[in-house]
């Protein structure tokens, strides 16, 4: 926790972001197009769907819900290297054109809808896609600026530099912050191509940055509490 007393355990006194201070437009039009699809389909009977015959529940519109959100997840520099134009199913037939015929990136959204459906619940995800929605660092505490110094730990703020769901100059706006309020924080660009998804693909290089952080708090916390012990 940000404000945690100093005087307990090294883990909880310290704080590692990556998501900006409050939901911006360029999150917003994806996230709700995703509740619309849930919602929309009529299966999902208003969030009462739980009694329904197995394969009935709203599977449509959350395996819709979650290639929208995929599509983000991902820049457009990985997608284009990894499907190109390539063709999963045959486009042109004998007959010419179908509507059928999938490309390659297609299936890739497909399978990952078919995924979701299969281990996450309807009512969950839109719930929770719309709290993401509603984050917002200010509420309650009249500003970002003021929730910002509010902070009392050492910080680590990271970003993407291909992610385009939360760009990096929103982390740097919480990096001036913290940096403006007086407070200790460190800022890692970490340079990858595949968007957003590069906090789950890049381990190397945020395992890096994080163990130089966590060492450096833990060396800070030794020296503190060394102090306390010699009064």
């Amino acid at each position: 926790a940000p404000d945690h007393d100093r005087s307990r355990r090294p883990h909880a006194r310290y704080g590692a972001h990556e998501c900006p201070a409050r939901a911006t437009f360029r999150a917003r039009p994806g996230y709700s197009r995703g509740r619309r699809a849930v919602q929309d389909d009529p299966n999902f009977n208003g969030g009462d769907y739980y009694d329904a015959p197995p394969g009935a529940g709203p599977h449509v519109g959350l395996k819709l819900a979650r290639q929208i959100a995929q599509i983000h997840y991902r820049s457009d520099d990985a997608f284009s290297n990894k499907f190109g134009r390539s063709e999963l199913d045959r486009l042109d037939g004998p007959a010419g054109f179908t509507l059928d015929g999938r490309f390659d990136v297609e299936g890739y959204l497909d399978y990952h809808g078919d995924k979701l459906v299969r281990r996450f619940d309807a009512n969950s995800y839109v719930r929770l896609n719309k709290a993401m929605d509603l984050h917002d660092l200010a509420r309650k505490r009249g500003s970002v600026q003021a929730a910002l110094n509010r902070v009392s730990a050492p910080s680590l703020i990271m970003s993407i530099s291909s992610d385009t769901l939360y760009p990096p100059y929103q982390q740097e706006a919480i990096r001036d912050g913290l940096l403006a309020a007086g407070k200790r924080c460190g800022f890692y660009e970490i340079d990858s191509s595949d968007g957003h998804d590069g906090f789950l693909i890049e381990l190397n290089q945020i395992g890096g940055i994080l163990a130089g952080f966590l060492d450096a708090v833990l060396v800070d916390t030794a020296l503190h509490d060394l102090a306390l012990e010699s009064r």
